[in-house]
């Protein structure tokens, strides 16, 4: 299952892959009795609110990308990414942060609205 929060933005051709082989624990069975045995293996994609995911990324099963995030273009995103975190490469690493600044009229947090836009990428459940 992926989940995504409201005013993200998928931007195209980028893949969300909640599935893969099992290498993990059917990497012996390949040997022997080829990889249709091998299984697979499956697990959510969560994405917060705010979060900007570049031009053909990839992320990969099990990945938690928190609220405010950005993902650069072309990144495979291989792990969770941080609340509020500029992520990109191969494999993504925390390149940088968002600064909050606060509004000192309501006391609340200032974010560029993003208008929720998922164009054409591809997502394997």
């Amino acid at each position: 299952t992926v989940t995504v929060g409201p005013y993200s933005c998928i931007c195209s051709n980028s893949t969300l892959m909640c599935g893969t082989h099992d290498f993990k624990t059917g990497l012996h069975l390949c040997h022997h009795n080829g990889i249709v045995e091998q299984g697979l293996y499956w697990e959510d994609i969560t994405i917060g609110e705010h979060v900007i995911v570049g031009t053909k990324s990839t992320i990969l099963p099990g990945c938690n990308i928190d609220t405010g995030s950005r993902i650069g273009a072309h990144s495979l995103v291989n792990s969770d990414v941080l609340p509020n975190s500029i992520v990109f490469g191969i494999p993504a690493r925390v390149m940088g942060k968002i600064k909050i600044t606060k509004n000192i009229i309501n006391n609340t947090n200032i974010i560029l609205p993003i208008q929720y836009i998922i164009f054409n990428f591809s997502l394997y459940c």
